[in-house]
């Protein structure tokens, strides 16, 4: 029997579509996990305040009483042999701007630093930066310069519109040329972010960073510079999955990057 992994998403889109895609990916793994997605209802400050209030957090529980999901419904907690959150950290938002931008970051940094395995119950807590639709905030043409990945949080409102713009084919089925391109993309500039170039980058420093270390260089990015650099955690959730044989391919297919990702702060 296949593991089933329990996959909590903030909203039903994009993420859901992107979940899906990510189902598509897996299938061309030798092991597929069974994937059994939720979806939350409300944001990451949500979240944040009921882990801090109960370290033991029933997810399962809470979102069988508000879906229709009957596959979800079914679910049992003691067959789910993993649990991943994946939440938009929205800080551009103005109700966190306006009840204090600093306590909102201090709590998603308290609530990173516990849901940081997936097999605990707690699960493990990746953040789209700023949100969902950064996964294909790219474009071939503008690979050349990471510059272009940081947005003005003043602008964030207009954050999709930026996407859909910079990516017109957002959302459309990718080729296996064009997947791995994403996934370099993405792999790069996480690794980037958190160790400012890209000189030791390789599978094992890769798979050792983690999502606090990623939201450290984005905070300081967020407080001092009012910008958020676009950054998707969903490639890096499939490398959590498929490892080194998917970073092996990801490098191997996708070419050599145009970027250094040398420009960090």
């Amino acid at each position: 029997m296949n593991e089933i992994l329990l996959v909590i998403t903030e909203g039903k889109r994009p993420e859901k579509e992107i979940v899906d895609f990510l189902m598509q990916r897996l299938e061309e793994a030798a092991s597929k996990p069974r994937i059994v997605w939720g979806y939350w209802h409300t944001d990451l400050l949500d979240l944040c305040k009921k882990v801090l209030c109960d370290p033991y957090l029933d997810y399962l529980g809470l979102l069988q009483k508000y879906t229709d999901n009957l596959e979800l419904k079914d679910l049992d907690q003691d067959s789910v042999s993993e649990t991943y959150l994946f939440f938009d950290l929205d800080a551009h938002c103005s109700k966190y701007v306006c009840s204090g931008l600093d306590a909102y970051l201090d709590q998603v940094q308290k609530v990173l630093s516990q849901c940081t395995n997936e097999t605990s119950p707690l699960g493990k807590l990746y953040i789209s930066y700023p949100m969902a639709e950064a996964l294909w905030d790219y474009s071939i043409e503008d690979s050349s310069s990471a510059r272009r990945c940081f947005f003005p949080l003043s602008h964030g409102a207009l954050y999709k519109r930026h996407v859909q713009e910079r990516n017109p084919h957002k959302g459309e089925p990718l080729s296996s040329v064009q997947w791995m391109k994403l996934c370099d993309i993405h792999f790069r500039r996480a690794f980037g972010i958190s160790m400012h170039s890209l000189e030791s980058y390789s599978y094992t420093a890769l798979k050792n960073l983690t999502q606090q270390q990623i939201f450290v260089s984005q905070r300081k990015i967020v407080s001092v510079y009012s910008q958020i650099f676009a950054l998707s955690p969903f490639p890096l959730f499939l490398l959590d999955i498929r490892g080194e044989h998917l970073f092996n391919e990801v490098s191997q297919g996708a070419g050599s990057s145009l970027c250094a990702y040398d420009c960090f702060i």
